[in-house]
């Protein structure tokens, strides 16, 4: 695992200089000299823990955090007040620091509340993060909560189903039961790129039916953090219905932003009740 970042904000370049040198090697450490600066940085790196000076020109510590606080996706950082003013940095306690630490810190006090203050912020992330399964369609790549799926196998022999849309019109056993294979392809409005035998059937539950999607590669599960994910109510489209039923989220990652979708918005109640019918009648002798 990557080391942990640290931004340290002051207007002190020796305080600056002693952050570095005590606390590198033990995390990945980078620095602002004034709030406005910090703010750019904390957007930037999103830093897993800020230790934060108050006196500050341009703007202080208490107007830093409560920038921090009034942005969604920093608001979560914990940020450790390191100051000589006793009084005044036990009132940042009511906007939003997570430990106070009186000027000069202890190197021992200092690692050991980042320890417990990192290690809670991560364990945290985790939690709000998802597991997913990122797929390829023809020029598109997208991603399903790994929690949807049942099991990854290559291409099959498919029957056809006489009910359903044009791109749900395959059955395929599974295990002994028939289900439906939905054709992404037809149904995202593009074309695969892999030949027939060489693409992949996802198994996915969706609004308790399981259904196969037909996709041309199939990538490793990642686990992204929940600073990683933008949720689907945070990004323009949001309030379109079909948007907010088929788009979860946005992941961050290293191959660029990934769309989250939700499998069940594939199917309507009305086709659910279509394709339950339509297996039941399939798998009759």
């Amino acid at each position: 695992m990557a080391l942990a970042r640290v931004l340290i904000i002051d207007d002190s370049e020796a305080v600056l200089a002693y952050g570095r040198t005590v606390l590198g090697g033990r995390y990945s450490v980078s620095t602002a000299s004034n709030g406005i600066e910090g703010l750019e940085r904390a957007r930037a790196i999103r830093p897993d823990a800020i230790l934060l000076d108050l006196s500050m020109p341009e703007m202080d510590g208490e107007q830093v955090l409560a920038a921090l606080a009034k942005d969604a996706e920093l608001a979560m950082i914990p940020v450790i007040v390191a100051s000589s003013e006793r009084e005044r940095a036990e009132r940042c306690f009511a906007l939003g620091a997570a430990a106070i630490l009186h000027k000069p810190a202890a190197i021992d006090e200092l690692v050991r509340t980042l320890e417990r203050l990192v290690g809670a912020s991560r364990t945290a992330e985790e939690a709000a993060g998802m597991a997913i399964l990122a797929v390829s369609v023809g020029a598109l790549r997208f991603a399903i909560p790994l929690a949807h799926v049942t099991r990854v196998a290559p291409e099959c022999a498919t029957m056809p189903l006489a009910v359903g849309p044009s791109w749900l019109a395959e059955l395929v056993d599974l295990g002994g039961m028939p289900v439906c294979v939905a054709d992404l392809a037809r149904r995202l409005g593009t074309v695969y790129e892999e030949p027939r035998l060489e693409r992949k059937l996802v198994f996915v539950s969706a609004s308790g039916v399981q259904i196969g999607l037909r996709v041309d590669r199939v990538h490793d599960p990642e686990l992204v953090l929940g600073g990683q994910l933008i949720p689907a109510d945070r990004l323009g489209g949001a309030g379109h219905p079909p948007l907010d039923r088929l788009l979860l989220g946005i992941a961050r990652t290293a191959a660029g932003p990934l769309p989250i979708l939700e499998p069940a918005a594939l199917l309507s109640p009305v086709l659910i009740r279509e394709l339950a019918a339509g297996i039941v009648a399939a798998s009759r002798p």
